[in-house]
């Protein structure tokens, strides 16, 4: 079982709680500091896609680490702008032109960005639009990215995080067929000030947790559609902590139309979940072999 700390009850409703979710390492200061370094001094060269570099691809391999790559606004296909891996480096990867402007399209064909055994390495994605990825928009596994301010769209699965201790924040991720994100392999993460909206999947079409633990705060969770059990959430062997979430309009066939827990423990601390429906067993929460705590909360319709 996880070891959450419950936030306090008498915090203020309305206002963000903050969950301690313990860490194999402090990502949050080095990726801070990194943040600071690379926006204010811009710590090594800054790349342009397409008038330096034509793809992004290209911006990557001559990168070095620090060095920030600046992509304007466009859509970018073919295989030199997907797949895309920065490998060990630490890059600034940011879309200009504001939201929605930098589409990076993968067609079906790949991913359209892929972090692997660099778990000390924290690239910073912003400002970007990824369309299409086949399996995945984003795939990690042990690897630390930074990930804000972007969009996930129509991709088989939106973000897959294993052995990730990381916290996207800012995101939307919507209709994904095969659930939007799914947390696995050991992760303890977080989740922030997101949407996650209109996919599928077979278990946990909005989250699926299993093996690992994650916090999701100040999130939207509609419209997800499971063919069998967690139309919202589903959580295996694992461990969630839901704070300020709104989970409302989600689906499933089998049991918890809004959340399944089996074999975990879950935390909901001023969530609302309100018209969900499951076919065969409980619309709202379904739990089996698992131990919850819920406080403050509305389960509704």
């Amino acid at each position: 079982m996880m070891n959450l700390s419950l936030p306090m009850a008498n915090a203020t409703p309305g206002k963000p709680r903050l969950t301690k979710v313990p860490r194999a390492i402090p990502v949050a200061s080095v990726v801070l500091a990194f943040l600071v370094g690379a926006t204010a001094a811009h710590a090594g060269a800054i790349r342009r896609v397409p008038t330096e570099y034509a793809t992004i691809k290209a911006a990557v391999i001559a990168a070095e680490t620090g060095d920030s790559i600046l992509i304007a606004p466009g859509t970018y296909t073919g295989a030199e702008n997907r797949a895309i891996d920065v490998g060990l480096k630490t890059l600034y990867i940011r879309g200009t032109g504001g939201a929605g402007t930098v589409v990076i399209d993968a067609e079906n064909v790949a991913n359209c960005f892929s972090f692997a055994n660099s778990p000390f390495h924290y690239t910073s994605l912003q400002g970007l639009r990824l369309r299409r990825g086949n399996p995945c928009g984003i795939y990690v596994y042990d690897a630390a990215p930074v990930i804000m301010d972007s969009s996930i769209e129509d991709c088989v699965t939106g973000m897959l995080l294993a052995r990730y201790h990381g916290t996207p924040s800012g995101l939307t991720i919507d209709g994904c067929v095969s659930t939007a994100l799914k947390v696995s392999t050991g992760s303890n993460c977080e989740i922030r000030n997101s949407t996650i909206q209109n996919s599928a999947g077979a278990y946990g079409a909005g989250v699926q947790i299993i093996g690992a633990s994650l916090l999701v705060a100040n999130c939207v969770i509609r419209g997800n559609d499971a063919s069998s059990d967690g139309g919202a959430v589903y959580c295996e062997s694992g461990g969630v902590v839901l704070q300020d979430v709104a989970i409302t309009g989600n689906r499933c066939a089998g049991a918890g139309g809004g959340i399944r827990l089996l074999n975990s423990s879950a935390t909901l601390e001023y969530t609302t979940l309100s018209r969900n429906l499951a076919v065969s067993a409980a619309g709202g929460v379904s739990s089996a072999g698992s131990s919850s705590v819920v406080g403050h909360s509305i389960l509704w319709g």
